[in-house]
């Protein structure tokens, strides 16, 4: 019996190796299959973290909006279940892409109303 969940975990941990060691096609490639495996099999945490990593990905390559279409996707999956861990996990990669997208002007000013509750980065930087 094949353990196709297993297999895509199993993907999905080889990708952030193969990222972490500055290998990104390869990474690419083994997100893509633990996303298509994860869809597969209907795991739907499989395919929000897989979205996630591959939002990584797009910003590393200095496409910002393909990175947040992935991680609003992996947003939208992570709500539906209730996954706090993965809402918060994929808020912070989205708030870091920001961040790494952001001017130093717009750093500055950031910085200086980050403390203001109650608003988003985007409301408060762009």
């Amino acid at each position: 019996m094949r353990d196709s969940r297993g297999i895509a975990i199993c993907l999905n941990n080889l990708g952030v190796l193969a990222h972490d060691q500055g290998q990104y096609d390869a990474a690419r490639r083994l997100y893509e299959e633990s996303l298509k495996v994860s869809r597969e099999v209907g795991a739907p945490r499989g395919v929000a973290q897989a979205l996630k990593n591959l939002g990584w990905l797009a910003v590393h390559d200095g496409e910002y909006e393909a990175a947040r279409s992935l991680f609003d996707e992996s947003l939208s999956i992570s709500r539906q279940l209730g996954d706090r861990f993965g809402l918060a996990s994929t808020l912070t990669s989205l708030e870091l892409s920001q961040l790494s997208r952001a001017t130093t002007q717009q750093l500055g000013a950031c910085s200086r109303t980050a403390w203001q509750p109650h608003e988003t980065w985007e409301t408060r930087c762009s």
